[in-house]
């Protein structure tokens, strides 16, 4: 007959076996999201751009943060862990736009998630805002921008690049900062320059014309590969960190230039693209074709643009918002 005490660390092993078994079953660590959320992040690198990729991360940190840093199962999401997320933003002081787009982000995560590891989609984001608040107007208007131009600036005045930097974003239809930092000297040809958008990846041709010819003389040389001295010639979009400090450096230089051409109004990056957006507007420029001048993939994100690929039709817009700045000169 077997020992009281052997017979009670064999049940005690076996119960101890049990529970670590149940305990590793409860978990399922393939059904976390956190984890799987940064694997589908780190797969998309390459297939969408830097700013999107950060864009996943920031989000996804905050979700972290909202649940204490403690992973969560996929499949316990539901529109009350939605809901209770948004609050919590709100309460921490986070405008309505950024909680919107950490939304997107965090369900376009979610949809990679349950679609990859088959897990049932319980659609948690159908009662929180996902769509894009009413913003303060970022144009300016006409006069304005005919004030920055015609600034007399020096040469090697940290001013002049941004001037330069700014009317040519204005003049090619609205072409993002980060876009004008990374253009080749290889994308000026001719008569028009052709990129890429580093947000949509979208095919943009610009027409050159005069005003657009003149900035594009001043920084030509065969020694450099971008057109503008901003970024190391090695950077391929993908140093973040050196585009953000000369993203925040422009900004900090477009205030000084609002301040030297007498406006009284905050200048950003986005200024030039929605002035663009605006003007164009304003004069009868069909929707759609503002929308593929700006690179949209959408007609929605354009009409937030104006607050309410080559053809023709593009290259007249272009040119009737040149015609118009002209003839408000004379």
């Amino acid at each position: 007959m077997k020992k009281p005490l052997e017979l009670f660390r064999r049940l005690f092993v076996n119960e101890k076996k049990k529970t670590a078994r149940t305990s590793c079953k409860k978990q399922k660590p393939q059904s976390l999201f956190l984890r799987h959320a940064r694997k589908v992040i780190e797969e998309k690198k390459g297939e969408v751009s830097q700013s999107t990729i950060a864009n996943y991360a920031v989000a996804l940190n905050s979700f972290s943060r909202f649940l204490n840093d403690k992973d969560v199962a996929t499949a316990d999401i539901n529109c009350n862990t939605m809901q209770r997320y948004e609050r919590w933003m709100e309460d921490n002081g986070i405008c309505r736009n950024t909680s919107s787009c950490y939304m997107r982000s965090i369900r376009t995560l979610y949809n990679c998630v349950t679609k990859k590891w088959h897990i049932a989609n319980k659609h948690p984001f159908e009662n929180v805002f996902t769509g894009n608040a009413a913003t303060a107007k970022r144009d300016i208007t006409i006069n304005d921008i005919k004030r920055i131009e015609n600034l007399i600036l020096d040469d090697d005045s940290k001013l002049k690049l941004t001037q330069d930097i700014f009317m040519f974003c204005f003049y090619a239809m609205g072409m993002p900062f980060v876009d004008a930092v990374h253009l080749k000297q290889a994308q000026v040809q001719d008569s028009h320059i052709i990129y890429y958008r580093q947000k949509t990846r979208q095919c943009i041709t610009v027409k050159i014309e005069p005003c657009i010819r003149r900035i594009i003389n001043r920084y030509e040389s065969k020694s450099r590969k971008f057109l503008f001295p901003i970024l190391p010639e090695n950077d391929e979009g993908q140093n973040r960190k050196l585009y953000c400090k000369a993203l925040a450096t422009y900004n900090r230089n477009l205030d000084e230039l609002a301040k030297a051409a007498g406006i009284d109004k905050h200048l950003t990056s986005y200024v030039a693209r929605h002035t663009w957006a605006s003007i164009a507007c304003k004069n009868d420029v069909d929707m759609n074709v503002i929308s593929r001048a700006l690179g949209h993939t959408s007609i929605k994100t354009t009409q937030i643009y104006i607050g309410q690929t080559c053809d023709n039709a593009v290259a007249k817009a272009c040119q009737k918002v040149i015609r118009i700045i002209n003839k408000k000169t004379k």
